[in-house]
């Protein structure tokens, strides 16, 4: 069960960095609409994508080794918040906090004094205004 979970993350991740050239060209035909121009096409930008990927680096040599990895750095932090914004799916392995959170919220088991056991009470007025 958890295999599928961790294959629909990767389906999801994957789709989002397919999708966002699509709706970066889309945006850009509706701005060419929007001011009565022609309307470049939408796979316009997986083409510059390719072509930068075929570019050779041309990096100064004085450049810091922050100037090097920023590209980098930019694209992981995107890739890791495709990861956790639940878009396919709502059970994902690197869900967001709140999913933490909301799944470690049931009431508190109360302890009786008088058969020295735990048992599970109904959560209290005093449990729901944040009382211990």
């Amino acid at each position: 069960m958890m295999t599928i979970e961790w294959f629909t993350q990767f389906l999801a991740v994957a789709a989002a960095l397919a999708a966002a050239p699509l709706f970066l060209g889309w945006v850009n035909q509706c701005r060419a609409w929007l001011q009565n121009r022609r309307a470049p096409s939408v796979l316009l930008v997986y083409r510059g994508i390719r072509k930068l990927f075929h570019k050779d680096a041309a990096v100064a040599e004085p450049a810091s080794r922050l100037f090097i990895f920023t590209p980098y750095i930019v694209f992981g932090t995107m890739v890791v918040a495709a990861a956790i914004i639940p878009s396919v799916s709502t059970r994902l392995p690197f869900g967001t906090a709140a999913d933490a959170i909301s799944s470690d919220c049931s009431p508190p088991r109360a302890y009786s004094c008088r058969s020295q056991r735990w048992t599970s009470a109904p959560p209290s007025a005093a449990w729901a205004r944040g009382a211990k």
